[in-house]
């Protein structure tokens, strides 16, 4: 088996997420300052993108982050959470159990990339 093959086998789903979502201004005052945001996970260039709103989706994503370049996910409170990559974002869901769904899922799916590479590093290393 071909490296490749093997990294087609192994290669993790993203997950299917999608949804409004509060984002934190990046240059906002000591309070900070929310903006609505339809954010979603663009399954086809393994990316967390969002735009102004759902309208837009056939246009270019305001923000777009590779989910490879994921470092971690935290939860700050009930409803808020923190992504951080080669960029960052916090944000805020509309109830406990969104928020949940966002984290965890991308919490696996980043899990299952780390495994995933894991896996075929030490395939190619024995091959």
């Amino acid at each position: 088996m071909k490296s490749n093959e093997c990294k087609d086998i192994l290669k993790p789903i993203p997950p299917a997420l999608d949804g409004v979502l509060l984002k934190l201004k990046h240059k906002s005052s000591i309070f900070g300052s929310w903006n609505k945001r339809y954010f979603r996970i663009n399954k086809e260039n393994e990316t967390l993108e969002y735009f102004n709103d759902k309208s837009y989706v056939n246009k270019a994503p305001s923000f777009s982050m590779p989910l490879k370049s994921i470092k971690s996910i935290r939860k700050f409170d009930d409803c808020s959470f923190q992504i951080e990559g080669d960029k960052g974002v916090f944000l805020k869901a509309a109830s406990i159990a969104e928020q949940t769904s966002w984290v965890d899922e991308l919490n696996q799916y980043i899990h299952l990339l780390r495994v995933n590479f894991i896996i075929i590093s030490i395939f190619i290393l024995s091959s």
